[in-house]
């Protein structure tokens, strides 16, 4: 799995030689941000349905890339749909 990234990313051997950077970087643009926009919802920040918009679209952009390297990959499919379903329901309560 690690040769398949190193052929399709930039470099390769400072991120893909094995998969703790990448690791680090799921956890930088998907995780810490939909704790956060957890926090927000619970306190009620006014903010919180557009932190919760901006991640739903993160994680479908990540899952379009994981698309691009290693195709159709079933967790994968139901990921994208959680962050559809996300980038909506705060659309939703945006618009109310």
């Amino acid at each position: 799995m690690l040769d398949m990234l190193r052929a399709k990313m930039p470099w390769p051997d400072v991120f893909f030689k094995d998969f703790i950077p990448s690791g680090f970087v799921l956890l930088a643009v998907n995780g810490v941000p939909q704790i956060l926009a957890a926090i927000m919802l619970f306190k009620k920040h006014p903010l919180a349905y557009w932190v919760c918009l901006v991640c739903g679209i993160v994680l479908m952009l990540w899952i379009a890339l994981e698309w691009y390297v290693w195709g159709f990959v079933a967790l994968s499919n139901v990921f994208f749909v959680l962050g559809l379903l996300e980038a909506g329901i705060a659309a939703f309560c945006i618009s109310r």
